[in-house]
């Protein structure tokens, strides 16, 4: 790729909306590399593409504007990392005891934990269609749906902009399952999907701790959304995969590794 300094503007400009819809999403310093050369030059273009209607700015880079939406489907994500979710799964599960309230979002890593729940008196709080319809005639599971905007293609419940749960108002969370798309460990955890990610946020806002399921491909990784900085996270499962440097400097943040 010829260097951005070299190109005319225009197809500059035809490069950058390229890379954005393919990709579905792009960050700055990507494409900074990409075109060797600044992010003050990149953030620049992406505020005049912006203004012309040609892509989305986001926290941290740009998303196509041909889909509100890039994250894969439910039941291909279902099919990655496996091992990784169910070592998660039986980690988390032993967490849950008698009493608790606990929310589990509809990322399929809290899936894998719906179905290895312990069978005790809880209270399951989830935006997931997918969760209700599994955990439905389990004994002892009392279910609470978050309402909100349906989103068919992942069968969850997504939450608007400037919206609230004002229905959970009364709701006391124990424990908040939630995974993501990326981490990344000085800006936070991230999705693809910016109502998902309202709903997350608010389901840890309402909630005294928070268990992060993040298999190990996730890290040093940033999409478009942010659900939430490092600090509001309590605990982090490991699934095995974790390189030391991780693990270390999820200690600096004092969140506890499981």
């Amino acid at each position: 790729m010829t260097p951005a300094s070299n190109l005319p503007r225009k197809e500059r400009f035809a490069q950058i909306i390229a890379l954005v819809n393919e990709a579905g999403a792009v960050e700055v310093e990507r494409l900074a590399d990409l075109f060797s050369c600044s992010v003050e030059t990149v953030r620049r273009d992406l505020r005049y593409l912006e203004a012309h209607g040609r892509l989305l700015r986001t926290y941290g880079g740009a998303r196509s504007v041909q889909a509100s939406d890039v994250g894969s489907s439910f039941d291909k994500r279902r099919e990655e990392h496996v091992k990784a979710k169910e070592i998660m799964a039986f980690k988390a599960a032993r967490l849950i005891a008698p009493g608790l309230t606990i929310a589990l979002d509809g990322s399929t890593s809290c899936y894998f934990l719906a179905k290895a729940l312990p069978p005790v008196e809880i209270v399951v709080v989830t935006n997931s269609m997918r969760i209700l319809n599994l955990l439905k005639s389990k004994p002892r599971c009392t279910l609470i749906g978050t309402g909100g905007q349906l989103d068919e293609k992942h069968e969850d419940f997504a939450l608007g902009e400037g919206k609230k749960l004002t229905q959970l108002d009364s709701l006391r969370i124990d424990l908040c399952f939630i995974s993501c798309v990326g981490v990344d460990l000085n800006a936070g955890i991230f999705d693809m999907n910016e109502g998902i990610a309202r709903m997350k946020a608010e389901l840890m806002r309402r909630s005294v701790h928070t268990v992060l399921l993040a298999d190990a491909s996730k890290y040093i990784r940033r999409t478009p959304f942010r659900i939430s900085t490092m600090r509001e996270i309590t605990f982090a499962l490991d699934d095995g995969g974790l390189k030391e440097s991780i693990r270390k400097r999820l200690h600096e943040l004092d969140i506890n590794i499981i």
